[in-house]
């Protein structure tokens, strides 16, 4: 099981338990949940939890890197339960704005993988170069001696 997973399970977890000792319906439990990771994510993203659903203040935080790649990978586990608890409650217009936040955070998540592998590859061929160049000065050094 990963972190994002286990994390989910114990909000769960706890949201039941209190809801078991505190009498409450099904509905009621959901609902705890439900603000338990909304608080989390308005947590990591440094946001009011009202603002959740902005997405131009999301994209500025993620223009200024306020939020970093894992956050960013937490907060879209943690965004999918909140659109299936929201589906759930049968508050779909709420759970489509989530999945609109959940596809904006994946296309920077791609995104910023694209271009750390570009800049691995970047790097790569740099390299291959300057050996490609150490070994031609070496030959040529190698020939004069020989």
């Amino acid at each position: 099981m990963n972190k994002p997973d286990f994390v989910l399970m114990l909000i769960d977890k706890s949201a039941n338990a209190y809801g078991k000792l505190l009498g409450l319906n099904n509905s009621t439990r959901l609902e705890i949940t439900l603000t338990i990771i909304q608080e989390t994510v308005s947590n990591i993203m440094d946001i009011d939890i009202s603002l959740l659903c902005s997405e131009k203040l999301i994209k500025e935080k993620l223009k200024q890197n306020l939020i970093n790649y894992d956050q960013v990978r937490f907060v879209i586990y943690l965004l999918l339960a909140d659109a299936d608890i929201l589906i759930q409650l049968k508050q779909t217009q709420f759970a489509l704005k989530k999945y609109k936040i959940i596809l904006l955070l994946t296309q920077w998540q791609t995104q910023q993988e694209v271009l750390k592998n570009y800049f691995e590859k970047q790097l790569e061929i740099t390299e291959l170069k300057e050996r490609i160049e150490t070994l031609k000065a070496e030959d040529k050094s190698y020939k004069r001696t020989a």
